[in-house]
C-alpha cells in the first residue's frame, strides 16, 4: 500500500494532506472517548439520553438551515482561481460568509422561539427548555466556521486543521471535566463548557482563514463587491440551494434516530443508544478527513479535465479504505461485550448489542469520496437526490422499527440505511467512472 502511494503524485498529495487530519482525528476520538466515559459516568443513562436530546434538536434545527457553504467555497474559490480572478474568489467567500450569517441568527431565533414546545415533545424533564434556549447561542458561535475551514483545504493548510480540530477537542474535554469537578455532573454547564469550547474554535478559525485567503492571493473584502459575481450568481446560489437540500437531508441521517427513539421511548434508551453511537461514529469520523482531503483535489482535477486521474484516484482510495474498515468492525464487534461496561459503567451493558450492529455502519466509508467527485462534476443536484432518497430511506426505516424495537430497532434501522447508500454508491461509482472516460477522450 505505501508502494501503491509513493508511485502515485495525486495519492500521495491526498495521503500528505489527510495524514495531518488523521493525526487530529486520532487526538479528537481519543478527547471524545474521554468526554463521553466523563459524562456516562457522572450523567448515568436517563439524563445523559437528555444532554443528547438537547444537543439533538438544536442540531436538527441548525442542519434544517445549513447551506453547506464549505462546499461551495471550495468549488467556487478554486474556479475563480483557476481562471486567475482573485476579486471574484474573494466575493464568493464574502457571500458564503454572510449566507452562513443569516442561517445561524434565524436557527438560533427558531430555536429560542420553540424552545418550550420542542422540550415537551421530545426531551421532557425539568429545565430541558431553558438548556434548549442556552445551547441555541451555538448556532450564532458557529457562523464562522464552514467556509473559514473551506478556505483553509482550499490552501492546503490541513496542518493548521489538525492541530485546530485537535485543540477544539482538547479544550472541550478540559471545560467539560472542570465543570463537572467544580460544580457536578448537571446538564446545563456542560452546554457552557461547549460553547466556550466552540467560540475559541470560530475564533481561532477566522484568524486563521484571514492567513489563508492571504497566501491564495484572494483581494481584499473591500476590494471585492458582491455585484462582480453578477453573472455567476444565479449558478452559485443554485448551487448553494442544492447543497441546502444536500444538508436539510442529512440532518435526517444524522439526528433524525435520536429524536425519534424520543418520541417513542425514554430519555434512559436514548442515552444507551447515544452511548453506542458515541463508540461508533468517531470511528466512522476518522476517515472524515480523507474526504476533507480528497474533496478539494477532485475538484482540481476535474477543473484541469484530467479525468483519468480523478478516476484512479477515486478507485484507489475505495481499496485502501475498504482494507482498514473490515478489520476494525470485526475487531469491534469481539471486544464489545467486556469492553463497553468496563469502560462506560455497568449502567450502559444494554448498550453492547447496539454497539455490535451500529459499528458496521462502516460499510460506506469505502465510498466516502462519491460526493466530492459529483459536485466537482457539478452534479449537485444528483447529490441532492441521492441524499434525499437516503434519507427518506432512514425516515422510513426508523418509524417501522423503532416502535415496537426501541433502541434496538434504530441501531438496525441506522445499518439497514448505510447498506442501502452503499449500494447506489456501487451503481453510482460505475456511471461516474463510464462518464470520466467519455470526457477524457
Amino acid at each position: 500500500m505505501t508502494r501503491r502511494i509513493s508511485q502515485d503524485p495525486v495519492l500521495g498529495r491526498v495521503a500528505a494532506n489527510s495524514s495531518w487530519l488523521l493525526g487530529s482525528n486520532g487526538v479528537v476520538v481519543a478527547a471524545s472517548f474521554a468526554q463521553g466515559i466523563i459524562l456516562a459516568r457522572t450523567l448515568g443513562a436517563s439524563r445523559y439520553g437528555v444532554l443528547a436530546l438537547v444537543i439533538g434538536v438544536v442540531a436538527v434545527v441548525q442542519q434544517l438551515l445549513d447551506s453547506r457553504i464549505w462546499e461551495a467555497v471550495i468549488k467556487f474559490v478554486v474556479e475563480f482561481r483557476t481562471k486567475g480572478d482573485p476579486v471574484g474568489a474573494a466575493a464568493v467567500v464574502k457571500l458564503c460568509y454572510l449566507v452562513d450569517a443569516v442561517v445561524g441568527v434565524a436557527a438560533g431565533a427558531v430555536l429560542i422561539w420553540t424552545a418550550d414546545w420542542t422540550a415537551r415533545l421530545f426531551v421532557g424533564g425539568e429545565g430541558a427548555a431553558d438548556a434548549i434556549r442556552l445551547y441555541a447561542v451555538s448556532t450564532v458561535v458557529a457562523v464562522p466556521v464552514a467556509a473559514s475551514t473551506a478556505l483553509l483545504r482550499v490552501a492546503g493548510r490541513f496542518r493548521w486543521l489538525a492541530y485546530q480540530s485537535a485543540g477544539e477537542m482538547v479544550v472541550r474535554l478540559a471545560a467539560v471535566a472542570a465543570v463537572v469537578v467544580l460544580v457536578g455532573a448537571r446538564i446545563v454547564p456542560v452546554l457552557w463548557a461547549y460553547l466556550f469550547a466552540g467560540a475559541v474554535s470560530a475564533a481561532t478559525l477566522a484568524i486563521l482563514a484571514a492567513a489563508a485567503s492571504r497566501q491564495l492571493g484572494l483581494a481584499r473584502w473591500a476590494d471585492a463587491p458582491l455585484h462582480v459575481l453578477r453573472g455567476d450568481l444565479k449558478r452559485i446560489l443554485s448551487f448553494v440551494a442544492y447543497s441546502n437540500l444536500t444538508g436539510t437531508s442529512r440532518l435526517v441521517t444524522g439526528r433524525a434516530d435520536v429524536l425519534v427513539l424520543g418520541l417513542f421511548s425514554d430519555p434512559t434508551s436514548v442515552g444507551l443508544y447515544r452511548l453506542a453511537r458515541t463508540v461508533s461514529d468517531p470511528l466512522a469520523g476518522l476517515f472524515n478527513p480523507i474526504y476533507q482531503a480528497v474533496y478539494p483535489e477532485m475538484s482540481r482535477l476535474v477543473h484541469e479535465r484530467r479525468f483519468e486521474l480523478a478516476r484512479r484516484l477515486s478507485e484507489r482510495m475505495r481499496r485502501i479504505i475498504a482494507s482498514l474498515v473490515f478489520p476494525a468492525c470485526i475487531l469491534g464487534t469481539l471486544m464489545a461485550g467486556w469492553a463497553v461496561p468496563w469502560v462506560f459503567g455497568s449502567d450502559f451493558r444494554g448498550a453492547v448489542p447496539l454497539v455490535r450492529i451500529m459499528l458496521w455502519q462502516l460499510v460506506w466509508t469505502p465510498y466516502l469520496w462519491l460526493p466530492g467527485l459529483l459536485l466537482a462534476m457539478g452534479r449537485a443536484r444528483l447529490v441532492a437526490a441521492v441524499t434525499g432518497l437516503d434519507a427518506l430511506n432512514y425516515l422510513l426505516l426508523l418509524f417501522l422499527l423503532v416502535p415496537p424495537l426501541g433502541a434496538t430497532g434504530a441501531a438496525v434501522a441506522t445499518l439497514l440505511r448505510f447498506l442501502a447508500w452503499t449500494g447506489m454508491a456501487v451503481v453510482l461509482e460505475r456511471r461516474v467512472g463510464r462518464d470520466m472516460e467519455l470526457m477524457a477522450t
